[in-house]
């Protein structure tokens, strides 16, 4: 059995525009490189990335939300010969540590039980749509995101901060957001307010505590001073 081999191409955070020019570049170079010694065939192309950050989306700047394309979302792109479907776009949940599990589906190599990630071979396999029903996200003491379905959750708090040059003071704002992202994916419009959605976000938040408790999700787990659930109110 031949060898196989890995290439990853990362973009960075800095500077991303130039970066991204480099990729029509720099595929075509990795491929004839690989097709040197004919092992094209036995090479997997992985595509990965940064999750960007805020330049002036929502008015922000810099990384501290999480939003989609603002905050968490990170490019994944599968590519070369191991690929028996090229162009296809998949739409399912997946977080960054389920990555590495995919990737040694792909070739072969047993999962060790260490990992927490999920494999998407079976979405990519069409086996399944998904691999996971839901997604939580988090910042600091400040913000939580749940996202189910066509819809997602954004919590905000006011809570306890420190530094060096301003002590302890309290930063952030009581807020919460609904998106229906299937049709908002730009989270522009928040539904928390419409009385038809009402119902859903009741369901939301309630679903999102549930998933914070299962995930431990708390400021001895994080290894901070301040935890979000005890500012939280719905």
């Amino acid at each position: 059995m031949k060898a196989i081999n890995y290439i990853t191409l990362s973009l960075l955070a800095s500077p991303f525009q130039s970066n991204a020019q480099q990729m029509p570049i720099a595929k075509p170079n990795i491929l004839w490189i690989v097709s040197e010694d004919n092992s094209a065939y036995y090479t997997l192309i992985i595509l990965s990335g940064d999750s960007g950050l805020g330049v002036g989306c929502h008015g922000l700047l810099g990384k501290q939300n999480i939003y989609d394309e603002d905050g968490i979302h990170v490019p994944f792109i599968i590519s070369g010969n191991l690929v028996h479907e090229h162009g296809r776009v998949i739409d399912a949940f997946c977080y960054i540590h389920d990555i590495y599990p995919t990737i040694l589906d792909l070739v072969g190599i047993p999962i060790p039980n260490s990992v927490t990630g999920k494999s998407m071979m079976p979405v990519i396999t069409l086996q399944k749509k998904q691999t996971r029903d839901y997604t939580y996200h988090a910042y600091l003491q400040f913000q939580r995101a749940y996202r189910k379905g066509d819809l997602k959750l954004i919590e905000y708090v006011k809570a306890p901060d420190s530094n060096k040059e301003r002590g302890e003071f309290e930063a952030g704002s009581r807020v919460t957001q609904l998106f229906n992202f299937k049709k908002d994916p730009w989270e522009t419009t928040n539904l928390s307010f419409y009385p038809d959605y009402q119902d859903s976000l009741k369901t939301m938040q309630n679903e999102m505590k549930e998933k914070a408790i299962e995930l431990g999700d708390n400021k001895v787990n994080a290894g901070i001073n301040y935890d979000f659930w005890d500012y939280y109110q719905q």
